[in-house]
């Protein structure tokens, strides 16, 4: 990857984050928020066999060229399993979902977390969580981010859909 490359994807990782945190700071708390449908699948009644899965967090794999984006906090990676289909999660069909965490510099003071995702489609969240710590620090000293690759994305499940 050549000089140029690099930072224009620093620099497009880097807008990414600035546009995730003005929809962060434009949305309404999720109290106010309107119940779920009738339609909506209640993950903790259906798919409650997943719920307590523990997860196992260990370095990420970054490319080399990551690292001097991410400064001192490159973040934690893991897995966890989800269903395949939320209107039928007992039925067996999981897939594997890859996510990351930046944790706060001061986990007593920790506000909770902020999941970031990269849009799309077909982009990986991993490395938002560590760089959004970067690009705010003041944020970051309060809450934990974590990113996320969306299914068939990077190192989540990759599946194909029949029509």
């Amino acid at each position: 990857m050549t000089r140029t490359t690099w930072r224009r994807g620093a620099l497009a990782l880097a807008a990414s984050g600035a546009l995730l945190l003005s929809t962060i700071a434009a949305t309404t708390p999720a109290a106010s928020a309107p119940p779920p449908s009738k339609g909506a699948p209640d993950a903790a009644v259906l798919a409650a066999h997943l719920l307590g899965q523990g997860i196992s967090w260990e370095d990420c794999a970054w490319p080399e060229e990551y690292l001097p984006l991410f400064g001192d906090n490159p973040g934690e990676c893991g897995t966890v399993t989800v269903p395949r289909d939320w209107h039928h999660p007992t039925d067996g069909n999981t897939i594997q979902v890859r996510i990351s965490r930046a944790v706060t510099s001061d986990p007593a003071t920790s506000q909770g977390i902020i999941m970031t995702n990269p849009g799309g489609p077909g982009g990986s969240g991993l490395p938002m969580a560590p760089l959004m710590a970067v690009l705010t620090p003041t944020v970051a000293a309060e809450f934990d981010y974590w990113g996320m690759a969306p299914r068939g994305v990077g190192e989540s499940t990759r599946y194909s859909c029949s029509a």
